[in-house]
């Protein structure tokens, strides 16, 4: 028996034009040229005034006095024509900046390493009617896309169209969905608006320049203004003209880019019509769904092998992991479906699960269930194909290992040395971090994203008597929890609603909305609000004293069975409580420097919010270096992979972060970059070992409640 092609079929009976671009797809193309054109007309007229205003004083110097007014005329006249030579400048310096794509995570592919993969593309090409690309690179991430370099050439010469494939991707869907993929794109390829694509880029690139880039040109009108006022007006002029023209034109900018976008969406259905044509209806939906899921599974994949790095090991197959991640998070929310689509019919995307990214008048892609809806307007069914595109690659060992070495130097910024390590060997330590992280179901989620409140471990309760002990045990949880939590997260729901409705951040489209089974208006809202708000306090307060019952009830146990492990529980919960201490202040902080810096962005500051700014990051920097010196102190107890008396500081400190240094007139975005960075990597490392901590002492007190019914059943335990 013979092995079928590794190509999909294409779907019978296509309908003619079914690709052709629609009278929405040709009416905001028409919108972006005449904005594009708008935006020349407009940047040559600026350019013209201020050539013609040079010419205008080379041809009409004033007339010199005598005697100390020369001076000052000199300055006028000199200042005023290095002014406008500036202002040229100003307006130019966009014109000649090439943007090329960043290539740092892709691998080139060629014909001859790849052949079986290469000739899939040409036949999809072939069936598209699409231009071959002109090279292939393959990423780890997962994406595909069409991507180009552009530059003032661009203008009149198309640029050199490439294929980017995520790996990522590959390890997520099948062919006939991999061909969808492609399709998808070579439609973009064959799409003239790609045209239109080119010159938003470069007038992106000029406006962005003059409208937002900050270089050596500003430094200079800086120094300028700065000398004596006698010799600096024309500089201040200047200053003024430059703020009126950053601030029209940033309108021009916007508005291109919301056309731009507008017709991108457009873009994205016609590319979804190129995919439905050679590989179905359902392909390129199966694939949105699979992505989506995928995204997920490498965000978690990530952040695992990042821990993993930390401890010297370092997968030489990422994609093994990816695959597991996925089996794991569907075990983990008990959902064998996550990122399986539904079999034909059945609608995949439910448009009341719309989420809450942008506007629809900011997003660059339509809706899931929009997209959905255009790809099955006409049934073209194809046969499902779910082998792996991974056998279009030769020796995909290789490719994988060479991306996974990508994976570590470019996207975790851990480079490795020496051999990698066997991903079984990888796998291990990560299930071991996971089920310390995972916690029992039985909990419904009470300990989820919430700090402690036990009071001090060292000052529990007096001790409990024995068979209110073991009344605790026989309660615990408490057999309501389920119903608790869920209303807890409902009420946790209504209260971002409201509070995006009390801030404006949420806008209602009628007049009413229903709240709790009844129909309630935008002035109920703060009242709502308060109320919701006084519901989760009281919930919190019970949760509170559930914690505080229990280390009081799991401490008094363990005493009994052994002072030893009751000993060992109260250490655990007092390093978890400084953790959480840690926590929460550098998660404010992080927040506080982060509202703070973008408050002073894009403006000039005064002396005092200088002094302000300043003063905050200092602080920002002592918070955070007094936490790494409380880390270098505090031993941790035993947690899985590791050792009991390791130092905080070993887990929680990129050995590389040094603190920036915030001086009088010194504040530069690489020092904030490098304080926020810290912050973020401690914070995460942070929380890793809370979930570590916390999961450890739940099980250790699982273990205790239940060595205690064993002998307290067999009656060794006095009352």
């Amino acid at each position: 028996m013979t092995e079928a092609p590794l190509y999909p079929p294409v779907p019978a009976e296509v309908p003619p034009r079914f690709t052709s671009p629609s009278t929405a797809y040709r009416v905001r193309t028409l919108a972006v040229l005449a904005g594009l054109f708008a935006f020349l007309l407009l940047y040559l007229a600026l350019v013209a005034a201020a050539c013609y205003a040079a010419y205008w004083l080379v041809l009409h110097p004033p007339p010199i006095p005598r005697g100390r007014g020369a001076i000052l005329v000199l300055v006028a006249y000199v200042g005023s024509l290095a002014a406008l030579g500036m202002l040229l400048l100003f307006l130019a310096k966009g014109l000649f900046k090439a943007q090329r794509a960043d290539r740092q995570t892709y691998i080139p592919v060629t014909r001859q390493q790849q052949p079986e993969l290469f000739a899939f593309i040409d036949k999809v090409c072939e069936e598209t009617t699409a231009p071959k690309p002109a090279g292939v690179y393959v990423s780890p991430d997962v994406n595909a896309a069409v991507f180009y370099d552009t530059s003032l050439v661009n203008l009149v010469v198309p640029p050199r169209k490439y294929l980017l494939i995520g790996a990522g991707l590959v390890n997520a869907v099948g062919l006939r969905e991999f061909k969808a993929v492609l399709a998808h794109e070579f439609g973009h390829f064959s799409q003239k608006s790609l045209a239109v694509g080119r010159y938003v880029y470069v007038a992106n690139r000029i406006l962005g320049d003059v409208v937002y880039g900050q270089d050596s040109w500003d430094d200079l009108l800086r120094q300028w203004c700065a000398v004596d006022i006698r010799f600096s007006f024309p500089a201040w002029g200047l200053r003024g003209v430059v703020w009126v023209l950053r601030k029209g034109l940033g309108g021009v900018f916007r508005g291109i880019n919301l056309m731009h976008l507008s017709l991108g969406r457009q873009m994205e259905f016609n590319a979804d019509d190129v995919a439905v044509s050679v590989a179905g209806s359902d392909a390129i939906v199966h694939t949105l769904c699979r992505v989506e899921y995928a995204d997920r599974c490498f965000a978690v994949t990530a952040r695992e092998l990042s821990v993993a790095a930390d401890h010297g090991l370092r997968t030489r197959d990422l994609f093994h992991h990816l695959a597991l991640a996925a089996d794991y998070l569907r075990v983990r929310n008990n959902d064998p479906t996550l990122g399986v689509p539904p079999q034909p019919p059945a609608q995949v995307f439910d448009p009341g699960a719309a989420g809450d990214g942008p506007p629809a008048m900011w997003a660059s892609h339509p809706p899931n269930h929009e997209r959905e809806a255009n790809a099955k307007r006409v049934p073209l069914p194809t046969p499902p194909d779910d082998r792996s595109p991974w056998q279009l690659f030769r020796d995909a060992d290789a490719v994988r290992a060479a991306l996974s070495e990508v994976f570590y130097a470019h996207i975790l910024g851990k480079p490795g040395k020496g051999e990698p390590t066997d991903p079984a060997e990888v796998q291990a330590f990560i299930d071991a971090e996971r089920t310390e992280t995972t916690y029992d179901p039985k909990y419904h989620g009470l300990f989820d994203n919430r700090p402690l409140r036990v009071g001090d471990p060292a000052e529990p309760n007096a001790e409990p008597a024995g068979d209110r002990l073991a009344a605790f045990f026989a309660a615990y949880p408490p057999p309501d929890l389920a119903a608790r939590m869920a209303a807890y997260d409902r009420r946790q729901g209504e209260e971002h609603i409201l509070s995006g409705l009390k801030s404006g951040q949420l806008s209602l489209k009628g007049t009413t909305f229903s709240f709790r089974d009844r129909e309630v208006q935008m002035r109920d809202v703060p009242g709502l609000f308060e109320m919701v708000e006084q519901e989760l306090a009281a919930d919190r307060e019970q949760f509170a004293a559930w914690d505080r019952e229990m280390y009081v009830a799991h401490y008094w146990a363990a005493h009994r069975l052994d002072p030893a492990r009751a000993a060992d529980l109260r250490r655990r919960y007092e390093f978890q409580l400084r953790v959480q201490h840690w926590i929460g202040e550098l998660a404010g902080w992080q927040g506080h420097v982060e509202a703070t810096v973008g408050n002073a962005s894009g403006r000039e500051l005064g002396a005092d919010d200088f002094a302000a700014l300043l003063a905050t990051l200092q602080e920002a920097v002592r918070i955070l270096e007094n936490c790494h010196a409380e880390a270098e102190r505090l031993p941790c107890p035993a947690l899985s992979n590791v050792a009991d008396g390791t130092r905080l500081n070993e887990l929680v400190v990129d050995p590389g972060w040094r603190p920036p240094v915030f001086r009088e007139g010194s504040i530069g975005g690489e020092q904030i970059g490098t304080l926020l960075t810290g912050y973020r990597v401690t914070l995460d490392k942070l929380r890793r070992v809370f979930f570590k901590g916390l999961g450890n002492i739940l099980t250790s007190q699982e273990r205790i409640a239940a060595d205690f019914r064993a002998v307290a059943g067999a009656g060794t335990i006095q009352s």
